[in-house]
């Protein structure tokens, strides 16, 4: 597959961690896997390393070519200390191994199930590798790329919905269900040749971990723009045409001749996938299955963050993560999804308390008396633990005032959202909206954008409460399951759309 000089012919600059490149400690004996470009990985060297898809504290993951079926895949390389025969990433591989062809179907399960799985050893030990299928951005900020609209924010929280229940049909929880681990799907890459592919996620940059003077950077790196590196044949790249070789070496598992070769002579920086590629669909998938367990085998604690952590996650016997748990997660992510920001605002336990008091009604059993363990509680079960009455009156006196509601979730979903948009051509810049109670916060458009205020309809935010109040509900088992949350009112047009489920 032939390549264009400008699309693939690396950047050099030097290493540096801000640049959102993993750290270079983490290349070590347990830890990452030394990876460069145009290494081949798996059975017979069946996946070529094109470019780096992103990293984190348990691996990497890469680009890569499949060279047996000649199409585009997301190889996750995970660091050998968490490559163990009970880790998450195996496990979900043969949890989901007896899928059929149609339940493996991205779009209709909207899971990314493993294509593949295999073992690579290394200087650093022995890696997992699991194959997948590769994804656009996740959907973190995804109300705004949507400009708050409605119909298509609701669509991709009843794909969320269905994926949750496509797991937990199947005996297993996700553990950490969050729009970060949630993407756009990616159609019709498999159909690019490598250069086209690789103007879509940009060419390589290169971070050089090298100071020997076998690399030559440019001191004035400036975007794209930088010097061609004196180095003229690096690892891949052909010195004729700095095309990559399809004819690239197999990886030596066996070569780990002196300590350099636990790190890589350079770190590739994972690329920005623009969100307006024509590429990324509408349809959405759940990755990171690190935190996932059974159903009928719950851990004792999950690393799912703070602010979507179920009440059972925070006290001590009350009770064990589960389905509930991410039902509790999932209602989370459709607030998030649906409103841009969290419903019960980061911070400590007893700012989440307040809040989900004020939704759910005084904190009850057992979780009152766990409290009670450690902190000064009311006796009374009628008697919030969080604020006192005073606390209570003005926090609702403020809410009343923006929005006109006294709950603290409902005063989020009616407050006004600004954000700009590029004006029309030809359009001459209008002034902002003025601000009404309920706006968060003034904004100012740059040149050649406009100022957009959105409020969402009184209607829709009590059909959303009715379903938080359900979702949200303090022990797990009084929560929706994800049948009824389907069928839920604020999801009939989706319903409406996809036929019975």
């Amino acid at each position: 597959m032939k390549t264009s000089r400008d699309s693939v012919r690396p950047v050099y600059v030097p290493y540096d961690y801000d640049e959102g490149a993993e750290n270079i400690e983490d290349y070590k004996p347990g830890g990452l896997h030394p990876t460069h470009l145009g290494d081949l990985l798996g059975r017979d060297g069946r996946y070529r390393v094109v470019h780096k898809l992103g990293h984190g504290g348990f691996g990497t993951v890469w680009l890569c070519q499949d060279l047996e079926q000649n199409g585009w895949r997301a190889v996750k390389i995970l660091a050998a200390t968490h490559s163990t025969g009970h880790c998450a990433d195996l496990r979900i591989c043969e949890m989901l191994s007896s899928l059929s062809p149609q339940e493996k179907d991205v779009h209709i399960s909207h899971v990314v199930v493993p294509i593949d799985h295999f073992w690579h050893e290394g200087p650093n030990g022995n890696h997992l590798c699991v194959v997948m299928p590769i994804l656009g951005p996740n959907l973190e900020d995804v109300a705004r790329r949507y400009q708050h609209q409605e119909e298509p924010l609701k669509k991709i929280c009843y794909q969320l919905v269905l994926a949750m229940k496509f797991l937990h049909d199947k005996g297993i929880c996700h553990g950490d269900f969050r729009p970060t681990n949630i993407c756009f799907i990616l159609d019709g890459l498999d159909n690019l040749e490598e250069d086209d592919l690789l103007r879509v996620f940009g060419r390589p940059k290169l971070l050089c971990l090298v100071d020997d003077g076998e690399f030559d950077w440019h001191s004035d790196f400036e975007g794209d723009k930088v010097e061609n590196s004196s180095r003229e044949n690096p690892e891949g790249v052909d010195e004729e045409t700095d095309e990559v070789n399809s004819s690239t070496r197999i990886v030596d598992e066996n070569d780990q001749d002196g300590d350099d070769d636990h790190q890589p002579r350079y770190i590739v920086v994972a690329p920005c996938l623009g969100e307006a590629s024509k590429y990324v669909s509408d349809d959405i998938a759940v990755i990171d299955f690190g935190e996932s367990f059974l159903v009928s085998d719950a851990p004792e604690a999950t690393g799912i963050p703070l602010a979507y952590r179920a009440p059972e996650g925070f006290f001590q016997d009350c009770g064990t993560f589960g389905v509930g748990s991410d039902i509790w997660a999932l209602g989370c992510s459709i607030f998030e999804v649906r409103n841009r920001g969290q419903p019960f605002l980061d911070g400590t336990l007893w700012s989440f308390l307040s809040h989900w008091e004020d939704l759910s009604g005084t904190l009850p059993e057992p979780y009152r008396s766990s409290l009670a363990k450690q902190s000064d509680v009311p006796k009374d079960p009628s008697q919030w633990v969080s604020l006192s009455e005073e606390e209570r009156e003005e926090r609702i006196s403020e809410h009343m005032a923006r929005t006109g509601v006294p709950g603290s979730l409902h005063n989020l979903l009616l407050l006004e959202h600004r954000f700009t948009v590029p004006l029309a051509k030809g359009e001459a810049q209008p002034p902002a909206p003025p601000p009404t109670p309920s706006t968060r916060a003034l904004i100012h458009a740059r040149a050649g954008r406009k100022v957009v205020a959105f409020e969402m309809s009184k209607n829709e935010a009590l059909q959303l409460m009715d379903l938080f109040k359900k979702m949200f509900a303090w022990k797990p088992e009084d929560r929706s399951t994800t049948a009824e949350i389907l069928n839920h009112p604020w999801f009939t047009i989706c319903r409406q759309e996809k036929g019975p489920r």
